[in-house]
């Protein structure tokens, strides 16, 4: 299972914040654009978050278990940098200490051949 479908099994919820109009934030209206409709078909319990201010500066935040929260600057990030920033995030959930009410059940998990099975979000 890719990066991409074990969002949920490794963070309680991811969130973007950014300037709807601002060059800096480019690469994450981009990488939205183009990946936000696929993350919640996989991850459909996973709240994904998307903050938007005049002249907001872009960053990617987690948020894990027990309050943990990690997150990235984005400042002129390319769309690929953005990815990699998530999957780094993903990848970090996955060494944390996980609470009883995140221990992923069978029925929270969705394979990434079944996306095909789903209209669009």
């Amino acid at each position: 299972m890719s990066w991409r479908a074990r969002l949920s099994t490794n963070m309680q919820e991811l969130r973007f914040i950014m300037c709807t109009t601002s060059p800096n934030s480019g690469g994450v209206r981009s990488f939205l654009d183009s990946n936000y409709a696929e993350l919640k078909k996989l991850n459909p319990r996973l709240p994904i978050l998307m903050r938007t201010g005049e002249q907001a500066p872009p960053k990617v935040y987690a948020r894990y278990d027990w309050g943990e929260e990690r997150g990235f600057d984005l400042h002129n990030a390319t769309e690929k940098e953005v990815e990699d920033r998530v999957r780094e995030l993903t990848l970090m959930g996955e060494k944390m200490e996980k609470s009883f009410e995140s221990i992923p059940k069978d029925r929270d998990l969705i394979d990434e051949s079944d996306v095909r099975k789903f209209d669009t979000y």
